[in-house]
């Protein structure tokens, strides 16, 4: 049996292609980068937090140090779902040429809407109040569902005007308000009463982390990996005319080990 590799090779391509230029990818991908410098200002105040030096450790503990390097730590990679939620809303809206601000403001009410309160003990009683964990890496799978479903939604809507029309002599900033009303009510009702019905699953709430392990040791795992991982892409999109069929066989053996070695890593 012969294999087209020219084919598969172009096939491929093509496939990759799209799924590169999909708006979703494309909005996870630039969105992510952008974290980078939050994302590095709370890995260093990490490690400079806990180097682990026993003169230093001990002379930024005693000065009162440590909490101040921490607060790097807290505000940025303890928050880290706020700023997935903005970037990849932003970058959404731009792509959709939405109002910017409005997806961003959506978003935000939908996200605080499926996010649990907490009740907390203090000295004159108890508050209600977020858990930061809900606010970092916890929540940040939440905040990408969120930031991406708000952000169409609101362009879904504003394309099919579904809003509500002033006349043009009305001031931009009023115009864009109201525009937003009826997407925003909309939104938020149906984040209400998906929250509602979380709230009355065995799930108890969004925030719920499965157990992915089964997952990452089956076939289906090692097929995603291998086909993922950019060193096996660029073998398998570039593979040359000259190639035989027992060339292409030897690479698909040596990518089930590769796939395999990756899937114990998953574990």
């Amino acid at each position: 049996m012969k294999v087209n590799v020219n084919s598969f090779s172009e096939k491929f391509q093509v496939a990759m292609g799209k799924f590169s230029t999909n708006i979703i990818v494309m909005t996870i991908a630039n969105g992510m980068i952008k974290l980078l410098p939050i994302t590095m200002v709370g890995s260093i105040c990490a490690i400079l937090s806990n180097l682990g030096i026993p003169g230093y450790q001990d002379f930024i503990d005693s000065a009162g140090i440590t909490p101040i390097i921490k607060l790097g730590t807290t505000m940025t990679t303890n928050l880290i779902s706020v700023y997935v939620l903005v970037s990849l809303s932003i970058e959404m809206a731009k792509m959709l040429k939405s109002d910017t601000i409005s997806a961003v403001l959506i978003s935000f009410m939908s996200f605080f809407i499926v996010t649990p309160l907490g009740s907390f003990d203090i000295k004159d009683g108890k508050v209600s109040a977020f858990d930061i964990s809900y606010l970092g890496s916890k929540g940040m799978f939440v905040a990408m569902i969120v930031a991406l479903l708000c952000t169409y939604s609101y362009y879904f809507l504003t394309k099919k005007k579904i809003t509500i029309k002033l006349p043009d002599n009305v001031p931009p900033t009023v115009a864009t308000s109201f525009a937003a009303l009826l997407p925003a009510m909309i939104i938020g009702a149906v984040t209400i009463l998906i929250a509602g019905f979380i709230s009355f699953t065995s799930a108890s709430q969004p925030f719920s982390s499965p157990d992915f392990r089964p997952f990452a040791s089956s076939l289906i795992s090692r097929m995603v990996a291998c086909v993922f991982s950019k060193s096996f892409m660029s073998k398998m999109v570039y593979l040359p005319r000259s190639w035989s069929e027992k060339r292409v066989r030897l690479l698909f053996h040596h990518s089930i080990h590769y796939c395999h070695s990756v899937s114990q890593k998953l574990v």
